[in-house]
């Protein structure tokens, strides 16, 4: 069967490269792993990629569409701030056990930030594919939407 691309491809490379002709290979999120079981794998695969694949991971820190607002730029409710900075700071401090270790506990900032953890995962792939070398930093960052975290990672390998 022909599915083509998942939204978090087009969405994307449509605005970053919209006549590209880029390459694409897209990878499936199997809701059945944990958080640990996906960064190993991502791990494995950042090993064994060639230095000029670019590896883009399209979800959010926060996605929580149940408390959108109308207004793009509505202000972010505490939880919201305050998980995104939780995860900003784990991505600098590379520390994995923080991004693997999100609470999945009734409400909680964790749990209202990331619903369902199909918007986190691409991060947990981008992370673990750059690796522990790798720095970060933020070109972007802000709420759409006020649970909508819009930050953007952009990882530098030594």
């Amino acid at each position: 069967a022909e599915w083509g691309y998942d939204h978090g491809v087009w969405s994307v490379l449509g605005h970053l490269a919209p006549d590209a002709g880029t390459p694409v290979f897209m990878l499936s999120i199997d809701r059945k792993k944990t958080l640990e079981e996906h960064l190993a794998l991502a791990v494995d695969v950042g090993r064994n990629l060639p230095d000029d694949v670019l590896v883009v991971g399209s979800g959010n820190i926060v996605h929580a569409l149940a408390g959108m607002e109308e207004d793009p730029a509505a202000t972010p409710p505490p939880w919201a701030i305050s998980f995104d900075e939780k995860i900003a700071g784990a991505i600098v401090a590379r520390d994995w056990n923080a991004l693997t270790g999100i609470s999945r506990a009734p409400g909680t900032a964790d749990k209202l930030s990331v619903p369902t953890l199909d918007h986190f995962v691409p991060l947990i792939y981008a992370v673990g594919i750059a690796g522990k070398e790798a720095t970060a930093s933020f070109p972007h960052q802000g709420f759409d939407h006020a649970t909508i975290s819009m930050r953007c990672v952009l990882f530098h390998n030594p």
